[in-house]
């Protein structure tokens, strides 16, 4: 712990110049990233609409990208009529979003009967999906298992999105 007030003395035994710099960078702890940023749900949710300046760059850092995919759906569909395999459909992103929001994960979109959502650690993204793979896996009594095709990416440092 360092004293609010502190006496800083410096002597250049030097014959030369010398540069000193004092930074207080405790800001830094508090600062979010563009990539912990993308990967907040509730960010997500209140700028969902908003978009960046034409020409702005933004580094989103390195984020884990996550794709699930509903195996067998058009099966699912055909055997037990479409009502039934929408509310299946939908349930399941019911269980997607909790456990993706469990693991502080965002869902970024879904189409069809599929999922994109992003991770800041690879690992969270990697466990979201082994709980979603066994809770589809063992549904309540008489309802038909699902199985989820998934893919985790993680999407280096080096992108710029713009």
């Amino acid at each position: 712990m360092i004293a609010k007030r502190a006496l800083v003395e410096l002597e250049n035994q030097t014959g030369e110049e010398q540069l000193f710099i004092l930074e207080r960078t405790v800001w830094s702890d508090d600062a979010a990233t563009a990539a912990e940023v993308t990967a907040l749900q509730v960010f997500r949710d209140l700028f969902a609409s908003e978009a960046l300046r034409r020409g702005e760059q933004i580094s989103v850092g390195t984020l884990t990208v996550l794709f699930t995919d509903l195996k067998d759906s058009t099966r699912m569909y055909r055997e037990i009529g479409d009502a039934t395999a929408f509310g299946r459909v939908m349930n399941h992103f019911d269980v997607l979003k909790q456990l993706i929001a469990e693991e502080d994960g965002a869902l970024v979109k879904t189409i069809g009967d599929a999922v994109m959502a992003v991770f800041r650690q690879p690992a969270a993204g990697v466990r979201a999906m082994l709980r979603a793979q066994q809770q589809l896996g063992s549904p309540p009594d008489g309802m038909m298992p699902l199985t989820l095709k998934a893919d985790c990416t993680l999407v280096p440092a080096s992108r710029d999105a713009e």
